[in-house]
């Protein structure tokens, strides 16, 4: 749910030529891939127990030759003229944290809870007729982080509370006051990152504005700031893309103000003009560097 919603700012893509017959297929392909699976980590588990194989160190085996075998599949199927390290040691560490996942499921809840969630997160997308517009290595990354947030609440879910001492009225209180600031601090970030704010992070990819403005910088684009005046950098909207550059004059047609725009490494204006309905917001503040990791996962290399 939470890539579909990166969509919405990526946008979206159709997935199949023929919807019915190829979503159903992959659906059905995936999900019966996804049973064998599990029913065979649930079996080399319950053989480790018969051997009375630790079962920490049965543990560890298990995560790893799941992890193995998937990365041999990958590696078999993978383009060697498009797929580069980095990107294949992504995909091994994301395969590596959902085996250790699934391996937590599988011994606590046996094969059904393997599948149930693998069948939700993999199989289940495939009926969905469109897919967001999202690079492969933002795509790992983000499996990488849910990975880690549902081991993460599952080892609190499953660890026993071995403190027999009962906390205090005043200890709770400051837990469940620290809890409902971190939740609301997480939504904060998450609004402030997707634009849901009057002010947005955009990570510039073109060296137009050098040298005040590099690749990789960071603005902080004021959606609500108007007072528009030459020598203003601003973000609007032109040819279906968003830009980034400098308002160099400025002048009244018809009741409407008209914006020429210039890059500050750029030999000429822009062709054309933009409107107050074309921009996005202004320029307030620039972070250098920190949007070379958003850059890169969009990346295709």
């Amino acid at each position: 749910m939470l890539i579909y919603t990166g969509g919405f700012v990526f946008g979206f893509a159709s997935s199949y030529s023929n919807y019915l017959s190829e979503a159903f297929t992959a659906f059905f392909l995936s999900a019966l891939l996804i049973a064998a699976e599990e029913i065979l980590r649930a079996v080399i588990l319950y053989l480790f127990g018969k051997i009375r194989m630790n079962r920490y160190f049965s543990f560890a085996v298990t995560a790893l030759l799941f992890t193995a075998a998937n990365c041999f599949i990958i590696l078999a199927f993978a383009d060697s003229n498009t797929e580069n390290s980095v990107s294949l040691l992504m995909t091994a560490v994301s395969l590596l944290i959902n085996s250790i996942l699934l391996t937590f499921m599988c011994k606590k809840g046996g094969a059904a809870a393997g599948m149930i969630y693998s069948v939700f997160v993999t199989s289940f997308p495939y009926l969905v007729p469109f897919e967001p517009e999202i690079g492969d290595k933002m795509l790992i990354f983000i499996r990488m982080v849910l990975g880690l947030i549902f081991i993460t609440v599952f080892d609190c879910a499953f660890t026993e509370d071995k403190k027999t001492k009962k906390r205090t009225f005043l200890s709770r209180k400051i837990c469940s006051v620290s809890a409902v600031f971190a939740v609301a601090a997480v939504c904060v970030c998450v609004m402030f990152f997707c634009g849901m704010l009057p002010v947005q992070p955009v990570a510039v990819a073109t060296g137009s504005m050098e040298p005040q403005i590099n690749v990789g910088d960071v603005v902080i684009v004021s959606k609500t700031d108007r007072n528009l005046s030459e020598g203003d950098i601003i973000q609007f909207k032109k040819d279906g893309k968003t830009v980034i550059h400098r308002i160099v004059s400025k002048r009244m047609v018809n009741d409407s103000m008209q914006y020429i725009t210039k890059g500050d490494a750029n030999n000429a204006a822009d062709i054309g003009y933009v409107t107050d309905f074309d921009i996005i917001g202004k320029i307030s503040a620039t972070v250098p560097k920190i949007g070379s990791f958003s850059l890169w996962l969009h990346s295709n290399n």
